[in-house]
């Protein structure tokens, strides 16, 4: 089903969260916990970048609005004292049609390639240009860049082979301290 779509700014008293949100909170997860802050951060440099994605639960004529995707971004905005908000107002759907562009809108998000990302703070670094509006914890772009500068070559497979293969562990770089799953 394709759905239209209109783009507005409406005050944020209009709109409500859901009660179907497939992430974990930002009580109960650490690492979703930092993305948040991240998510204001980024709210506070940039202002709204990406419109918060709803579903009239009111009516045409006195629309009130259900959050469909952008919970994190929703809630910074209210810590922040925002009092409107750019929102993609997917019309009057049903709740199973908003889970199913919930689910589609969160579970498809693809990672970020970390040597990739690395190689475009290290640009910027190099640039001079002012990075306190990024979504990164004050450490990480220096980890993340000191990164590059280690030799991948140098780690010969047979080197670090376990003869019995055992579960999934995580292992970190002596070099910059980031984190890979074996």
């Amino acid at each position: 089903m394709k759905i239209n779509t209109n783009n507005k700014v409406v005050s944020l008293d209009l709109i409500a969260l859901n009660n179907y949100n497939p992430k974990i909170s930002i009580e109960e997860s650490v690492e979703n916990s930092k993305q948040y802050h991240l998510v204001k951060k980024s709210l506070t440099e940039h202002g709204q970048v990406d419109p918060l994605l709803v579903r009239n639960i009111g009516t045409i004529k006195e629309p009130k609005y259900e959050l469909v995707n952008g919970k994190h971004r929703y809630l910074a905005m209210i810590e922040l004292q925002w009092k409107e908000a750019e929102i993609k107002d997917l019309g009057i759907i049903n709740r199973t049609e908003a889970i199913k562009i919930a689910l589609s809108t969160e579970r498809p998000k693809i990672d970020l390639d970390k040597i990739e990302e690395a190689k475009l703070l290290k640009e910027l670094q190099q640039a001079n240009d002012d990075m306190s509006g990024l979504p990164y914890l004050e450490n990480e772009i220096e980890e993340m860049i000191k990164m590059l500068e280690f030799d991948f070559d140098k780690m010969g497979e047979d080197e670090y082979e376990d003869p019995e293969p055992k579960e999934k562990q995580e292992v970190t770089c002596p070099e910059c301290g980031h984190k890979f799953t074996l």
